[in-house]
């Protein structure tokens, strides 16, 4: 089952059906986000498409390949998946 999983998380990477997220608001004021500073109840979303097509990420994002979500040697996932899971900006500045 590990490697049907591991198919269904590439299939949905390469998909990418939803390309931006919901909207959200920063709770806090960011003080250096990527050299800009975010202000709080700022709005943002994030861009799935390009996270999930990131070559610095995934190194090669069109091709597929569902042991990237695999361990090596093992058959559990190794990789968190970037399918709207988490938080997009915390509140650790």
């Amino acid at each position: 089952m590990p490697l049907m999983e591991a198919c269904i998380n590439e299939t949905l990477r390469m998909a990418t059906i939803g390309v931006l997220s919901i909207f959200h608001s920063t709770t806090v004021e960011i003080p250096d986000f990527h050299g800009y500073t975010l202000p709080k109840d700022t709005i943002v979303y994030g861009n799935f498409w390009q996270v999930n097509h990131d070559k610095e990420v995934w190194g090669d994002p069109e091709s597929f390949r569902p042991e990237r979500f695999l361990g090596a040697g093992s058959s559990k996932l190794s990789r968190i998946n970037v399918f709207s899971r988490g938080k997009f900006i915390t509140n650790s500045y």
